[in-house]
């Protein structure tokens, strides 16, 4: 990692207090939205804290406040669920970090914004479905997360992507594109 970069990312993470030293940074190389980094920060006591640390591609999302809104309260409502249910809130949903000053994401100097989640160990994300149990299980994930969210007050959510979730815009965009045939 260049010398810049990675003074950049140690001046966004020293907004957020962490204790320790950070041992390293290193980038995770799949997904194709925003960056991400694994950071790991060497406690006094010799155990390693892992954090995630991810700049919001302002390229996808014109206003990363509201992305970051939408984050917290949903992952706050579900955390409650789960902590309801008994489940481990540490691995089943995210945590949202807050800086010292109390905010959810860390504009840099370059005015890029910056938030901080819960790594989680053991764990893994997938780019795509190689098998029938990997669509299986991600279809329990996707259903489970979406009975979780039954409930939540849909006059919080900020629309962040205009028409992304509404499939027959889409869809007639996906028509006139073909009729249009820019690409021959």
């Amino acid at each position: 990692m260049e010398k810049a970069l990675y003074n950049k990312l140690c001046d966004i993470l020293n907004e957020y207090g962490f204790k320790g030293e950070i041992k390293e940074i290193k980038p995770i190389t799949i997904g194709h939205i925003n960056d991400t980094f694994v950071v790991e920060y060497l406690l006094e006591n010799g155990a390693v804290e892992k954090y995630l640390l991810q700049w919001i591609n302002h390229n996808v999302f014109k206003n990363p406040v509201a992305v970051m809104e939408n984050v917290v309260g949903i992952t706050e409502h579900i955390k409650k669920k789960i902590a309801s249910e008994n489940g481990d809130v540490n691995r089943e949903v995210l945590t949202v970090f807050k800086t010292k000053a109390g905010k959810n994401y860390v504009v840099a100097e370059d005015g890029g914004h910056w938030r901080v989640y819960n790594f989680v160990d053991d764990s893994y994300s997938l780019d795509g479905v190689s098998s029938k149990e990997d669509f299986k299980m991600a279809a329990i994930a996707f259903g489970n997360f979406q009975r979780q969210l039954g409930d939540y007050p849909t006059e919080k959510l900020f629309e962040t992507i205009k028409d992304f979730h509404n499939t027959p815009v889409r869809y007639q965009n996906l028509i006139n594109a073909i009729e249009r045939n820019a690409s021959g």
